[in-house]
């Protein structure tokens, strides 16, 4: 039986060691990665104050806000952990060496039946929309900077999905072969345009998708908790 282990772990380690790391092939920087380089793939599994997204153009987030029907959550992300995704999902479920990898993400996490919205991206921030439905009509010009920027007049709320659901245990964005996960602890609570959290109280500001060029990708809800997938990511299909 523990022949059988250790050849398991054998097998497994020769799996990982001969894959190549995806961020070399969608970087588009070659050879030259720091995501190819082992020494500096394991400081990057450490903290970092910026998410760096390398989608069709490169950007340095420094915010998220996601918007719910009852109210709006804002968080900068200082304090973020850099991880590799585990692309060999199937090795969290073997006996014995699973506790070895880390439990990140698998594919089939992020199905039709746990997508919740859309993330957008402008000027650092990501903005995430989880409101179920929408009013009608063009949103605001100054909605954006509003959720950004605006204050947030001392707003309480738990940061949650929705009212009454459980708070958020953790925020990641996947992009790449990489998750940054977003301490849910930088989250405030706000409301803009002069409103105040509440059930339903902003399921009829129009939907922000207009104020976009096109989606930066789905958002779900798993067990562990919110995800946005950036694309491109070697989760999910993208």
């Amino acid at each position: 039986m523990m022949r059988t282990y250790l050849a398991a772990v054998v097998v497994v380690a020769a799996l990982i060691g001969g894959l190549a790391p995806a961020g070399a092939d969608m970087s588009g920087s070659g050879g030259n990665s720091r995501d190819t380089n082992p020494n500096q793939r394991s400081l990057d599994d450490k903290r970092v104050d910026q998410i760096s997204l390398k989608t069709d153009i490169n950007a340095l987030v420094t915010k998220l806000v996601v918007m719910t029907p009852d109210c709006v959550f804002r968080g900068s992300t200082d304090g973020t952990t850099r991880r590799n995704v585990n692309r060999l999902g199937f090795t969290q479920d073997l006996p014995l060496i699973g506790g070895l990898f880390e439990q990140t993400p698998r594919q089939d996490d992020l199905t039709a039946s746990n997508q919740l919205g859309l993330s957008f991206l402008k000027d650092g921030t990501i903005f995430v929309d989880l409101r179920p439905s929408a009013g009608t009509g063009a949103p605001d010009p100054g909605l954006l900077t509003a959720l950004a920027d605006g204050p947030t007049g001392g707003e309480s709320q738990v940061f949650a999905v929705a009212r009454g659901a459980p708070a958020l245990q953790s925020v990641g964005v996947l992009n790449r072969d990489f998750e940054f996960l977003v301490r849910p602890g930088n989250f405030t609570a706000l409301a803009p345009m002069g409103r105040h959290c509440g059930a339903n109280a902003l399921a009829d500001l129009p939907p922000i998708g207009s104020l976009f060029d096109k989606p930066l990708g789905a958002v779900y809800l798993t067990q562990a908790g919110l995800i946005v997938v950036a694309k491109p990511s070697i989760i999910g299909g993208y």
